[in-house]
């Protein structure tokens, strides 16, 4: 469904990634790893098309497509939803605005009842500002709001970041619920537990710029010296 090609990518002053390989089946889940500074929101930004970054060379395509250099409206008209780190809700918005906003009709898609569906604490604030909803109900609505768009291909960036434990959980089940859908999803995430969690391939980024690392989470498990290695943590 997505192929990342030998992509290089720069931002005005430096080059951040360099060669990166990377394919997420249909109806696959696929971590992406990697510390800090690594380039995950920089890979995820080149790939749904927003600047900066500037892709420099190398192709990504969806589902067979090149859409390199596409801006990011035309990407998304294709079929890309994206969950941008930080959620990026529209805050003077209420819940259900910023749903119906971003709607892309299809037969048997994602319906604004079918998101409060899947996200019940939704329903109950429907008519809220987006401003006022807590950290975990914001991730909601950002991934409700994806969802709306009927994509083919989910790209999220860090889905975890601030989250309380409980939140997580929620988060979590309601994720590993969209693979039975037959949704792709790339997931860009720091929190190596979720990661492994959700995806059944992963891939680590490291500090060259390149994919340090890829195979099944499964394997990911029981290397503990690659994790070590390239995250500074074990399992």
């Amino acid at each position: 469904m997505l192929s990342i090609e030998d992509v290089h990518v720069s931002y005005a002053t430096a080059g951040v990634l360099r060669g990166v390989e990377l394919h997420v089946g249909a109806g696959e889940t696929v971590s992406l790893l990697g510390r800090n500074g690594m380039g995950k929101t920089t890979l995820v930004r080149a790939v749904c098309g927003l600047t900066p970054p500037l892709l420099t060379q190398g192709r990504v395509k969806l589902d067979g497509e090149d859409i390199t250099g596409w801006s990011s409206h035309r990407i998304a008209r294709a079929g890309m939803g994206l969950v941008p780190q930080g959620r990026r809700v529209f805050g003077s918005l209420t819940v259900e605005e910023n749903l119906k906003v971003v709607a892309t009709a299809k037969d048997k898609g994602w319906t604004v009842k079918r998101v409060y569906d899947f996200f019940p604490r939704l329903a109950d604030r429907s008519a809220s500002l987006a401003g006022a909803l807590s950290g975990g109900e914001q991730q909601m609505l950002a991934i409700g709001r994806a969802l709306m768009t009927n994509p083919r291909m989910l790209v999220m960036d860090e889905p975890s970041e601030g989250l309380a434990p409980a939140v997580l959980d929620t988060i979590r089940d309601r994720l590993a619920e969209l693979s039975s859908t037959g949704l792709s999803v790339l997931v860009a995430e720091q929190n190596v537990d979720l990661a492994l969690d959700l995806g059944s391939r992963a891939a680590i980024l490291g500090g060259d710029g390149t994919i340090a690392w890829a195979g099944t989470t499964d394997e990911l498990r029981q290397r503990p010296e690659v994790l070590a290695q390239h995250l500074g943590v074990g399992v």
